[in-house]
């Protein structure tokens, strides 16, 4: 294995390792954690089935079922299969206290708002949002399903904030497939953007925020750029800036290309060069440094291949 793979291996076992005292007084502190999400469900008998859930999934049964789990409460398993299964009950408010509690902990003012979407492979015709499509992990095209999930990040630490299944235009038509698979009625097609603009407008007031941040397929969007310029009127400062980079780059070697095979003269990379300088003093010196030492490699490349 490459030596600085061993030296990141051996940091992150170092951190995986727990103290005996973390054990001290667990329980009680995470009744306390779990208490508020579980005040958030309005029903009394969901905020038993919460209780009851809960306890089994730090049990020592072998196989944390809802079944098993009714049982070793002495209870019908119906009732907590529905709860966990069919029933109909409001997740916002549990991922509204966990941004609260995020914000209020770990929240500073020039924290960051992250959007990425995330798939993995899976299959079958029943598992919702199924399609082949784009899975970032993978790399390709392939049969998966897509979330798209929001993080906090500031000096203190980083956290999960929210989340988001990704419904293909295919999955969101077929009614037949819809409801045989359970999805809510009210849930309609909405692209990636939209998810994290959702998103944004339920837990971005928690969170004390100077930027928002994400991949190269968040930030190319230009509508969802403008969506937040007019957030920004509202309060919310974003700043999209580093995601021109890519397409600056994508950009600066077309214009390369042309001018290795057009056979023009090589001033016109001096002008491309005082371009680079220019967006480089716009976008940040920092930012641009990468993408200026990209285009002259491709510049030397491209003269010796010429």
């Amino acid at each position: 294995m490459d030596r600085r793979f061993e030296i990141r291996k051996h940091k992150i076992l170092q951190e995986a390792e727990i103290k005996p005292q973390v054990f001290n007084g667990m329980l009680k502190r995470l009744e306390q954690f779990a208490q508020p999400f579980i005040n958030s469900l309005r029903r009394r008998e969901q905020k038993e089935h919460a209780h009851v859930y809960i306890s089994g999934l730090l049990s020592d049964l072998k196989r944390k079922n809802t079944e098993s789990i009714a049982y070793r409460h002495d209870l019908d398993r119906r009732g907590l299969q529905r709860f966990i299964g069919s029933a109909a009950w409001d997740h916002q408010p549990l991922l509204e206290e966990l941004a609260r509690q995020v914000g209020s902990q770990l929240g500073q003012d020039d924290g960051v708002i992250v959007f990425d979407p995330s798939g993995h492979k899976k299959c079958g015709n029943d598992s919702v949002g199924v399609q082949r499509q784009w899975l970032g992990r993978l790399g390709k095209v392939d049969n998966g399903q897509v979330g798209v999930y929001m993080a906090y990040a500031s000096r203190k630490e980083h956290a999960l904030v929210d989340t988001r299944l990704y419904l293909p235009k295919q999955w969101a038509k077929d009614k037949a497939r819809r409801k045989k698979c359970g999805v809510p009625k009210d849930i309609r097609y909405q692209t990636r953007h939209e998810l994290a603009l959702d998103m944004l407008s339920n837990s971005g007031k928690y969170l004390p925020h100077a930027w928002i941040a994400g991949d190269d397929e968040m930030g190319r969007s230009s509508r969802f750029r403008r969506d937040l310029r007019v957030l920004r009127e509202s309060g919310l400062r974003t700043d999209w800036r580093f995601h021109l980079i890519p397409v600056f780059v994508t950009l600066i070697v077309r214009l390369l290309r042309m001018v290795v095979e057009a056979n023009l003269p090589s001033s016109l990379f001096n002008v491309l060069i005082d371009g680079v300088i220019r967006c480089r003093m716009m976008l940040g010196n920092e930012l641009m440094f990468g993408t200026a030492k990209r285009v002259l490699s491709f510049w030397r490349l491209s003269r010796v291949v010429w």
